[in-house]
């Protein structure tokens, strides 16, 4: 088992070839591959079709020294016609896969940036502990906070 935030990337490839990238915070997806259902297309008109796909395969890359990457091989050395139901549902499954890789690289980079955004920022410049609960008690005493706000500003100041 792996944790979802040791997901780096992924990359499908067929006959040798890359056809679909997924990284964190963005993502490269051949259209070519996939069709194009919504997807960008990333391959080159220019490129010959072929018919049969002999290896297809999706490679996950980790954050982890002891398993660097995961291989899953859909086919190796067969020659599925690309017409056929056996390959276009294993390019179906395919694309659930990279899709549900997609949402948790896109969750897991929502999620630093929400922490990002709600940790504390610190200066250098921050005023002294003492000078801040003055600051706080001159502004309940002039009625710009209720009690209620002093209180709670209180504990945030002193950790509580």
């Amino acid at each position: 088992m792996y944790k979802f935030s040791d997901l780096i990337n992924y990359e499908v490839y067929e006959n040798g070839q890359s056809k679909v990238k997924g990284r964190a915070g963005s993502a490269l997806i051949g259209g070519a591959f996939f069709g194009l259902t919504g997807l960008i297309v990333g391959s080159s008109m220019s490129r010959k079709v072929e018919d049969k796909c002999n290896q297809l395969k999706l490679i996950i890359r980790l954050n982890d020294l002891n398993c660097p990457q995961i291989v899953i091989t859909y086919v190796d050395n067969v020659a599925w016609d690309k017409a056929g139901f056996t390959y276009r549902t294993m390019k179906e499954n395919l694309q659930l896969v990279c899709s549900a890789l997609e949402y948790i690289m896109n969750a897991k980079t929502l999620e630093q940036s929400a922490v990002e955004k709600t940790e504390p920022q610190t200066t250098k410049e921050e005023k002294p502990l003492k000078e801040q609960m003055l600051e706080l008690k001159e502004m309940l005493d002039s009625g710009l906070i209720t009690q209620e706000e002093y209180e709670l500003k209180k504990k945030r100041l002193l950790n509580l």
